[in-house]
């Protein structure tokens, strides 16, 4: 997993706000599931240019698609295909590995033809199903705290807090805590819960309108 970390440090110090590095990234990782190879780097680029997004986060997302990943992305790609429009995938099991040549080459072209559609099909649903998740990803949160987080310690904080607390979660966020969690912190912090459903992790920066209007009625009620 080194090189998951590794994107993550990369993504972390480019220059730029996290919701423009979000969406950079989020269109790379649509790239990557392009189904015509060859041509990922050259179309991160110039999408890129194209609509003034962040070369290195496009890249970053793009070349998710490497000669370690690009098997089983596209083989998830092409079942899922398969799956979408009924296609059965045995033609595979036709091939004939044993032969040589320009009969291993028929062989070959005979059994990957029927997955053609399923192979496109599939892996570009797998790709637009990647950016709204993509895009609610945040890569400081692959970042390592210099210090541990302990619940205890930190409930013994919120404890002390004597004034209102208004505890606003994002429903869509890939890093929401179990419901029990939940609703120990907010008894803890004796806080009001909101909870923006189209939110990710970041709803100030996602959707800052609602929250706006969920903070002025909260700060309304404390005057």
């Amino acid at each position: 997993m080194r090189w998951l970390r590794r994107t993550g440090q990369i993504l972390v110090h480019v220059e730029d706000s996290p919701s423009r590095v979000a969406l950079a990234f989020a269109v790379g990782a649509f790239i990557a599931f392009f189904p015509i190879l060859g041509i990922h780097t050259g179309l991160a680029i110039v999408i890129a240019i194209a609509f003034r997004l962040n070369k290195t986060a496009v890249l970053v997302g793009a070349w998710t698609n490497n000669p370690w990943t690009l098997a089983p992305m596209y083989t998830a790609g092409t079942l899922l295909g398969c799956f979408v429009l009924g296609v059965s995938p045995a033609s595979l099991g036709e091939i004939d590995w044993a032969l040589r040549g320009r009969a291993f080459y028929a062989s070959l072209a005979a059994g990957l033809r029927p997955l053609v559609v399923p192979f496109i099909v599939g892996n570009l649903a797998l790709g637009t199903a990647a950016v709204p998740r993509v895009w609610k990803f945040d890569p400081l949160h692959r970042t390592r705290s210099p210090q541990p987080f302990y619940v205890a310690q930190a409930a013994a904080f919120w404890r002390r807090i004597t004034c209102r607390v208004l505890y606003v979660g994002g429903g869509q966020s890939a890093l929401s805590l179990p419901a029990e969690e939940i609703a120990a912190r907010t008894a803890a912090l004796r806080a009001q819960r909101a909870v923006i459903e189209s939110a990710g992790h970041h709803p100030h920066l996602e959707t800052p309108a609602e929250l706006a209007a969920i903070l002025a009625e909260f700060l309304a009620g404390s005057r």
